[in-house]
């Protein structure tokens, strides 16, 4: 028994009920990447649409994420730096994330510090009130 097929833009066969049931699928889910779009001879397999940096040549789907990244990073120099080791970054936040990676157990010990200075100040007062 032979199936009809089809081609697909790399020359690939597939039986006409799944290329179909694919093009149907992907059109409901616009998050299927363009790449796989254009490779499946999709609609849609054009490059997506953004701004570029024009210094550094950066794709931003946002002219607010561009203006941010010429504001705080293009060219410039790392400006938070790790408490703990020599990493450095353009973000405060890429720095805290660094540090929940990578030293997650001096994190832990300054919690229990801190958690314990709590308990010691809270029976300073209940013996205060007393």
């Amino acid at each position: 028994m032979l199936l009809a097929t089809q081609q697909d833009s790399q020359g690939r066969r597939y039986p006409n009920s799944l290329l179909r049931n694919w093009e149907a699928w992907s059109s409901l889910h616009p998050s299927v990447p363009p790449l796989l779009r254009g490779a499946l001879g999709l609609p849609g397999s054009e490059e997506p649409k953004g701004v570029e940096c024009p210094k550094c040549g950066r794709h931003y789907k946002l002219k607010s994420s561009l203006r941010n990244h010429q504001k705080w990073e293009c060219g410039k120099e790392p400006q938070f730096q790790c408490p703990y080791c020599n990493y450095r970054a353009k973000q405060k936040m890429h720095v805290a994330r660094h540090i929940e990676r990578m030293h997650r157990e001096k994190l832990d010990m300054l919690e229990s510090i801190h958690d314990r200075s709590i308990k010691e100040d809270s029976s300073l007062y209940q013996q205060d009130t007393v």
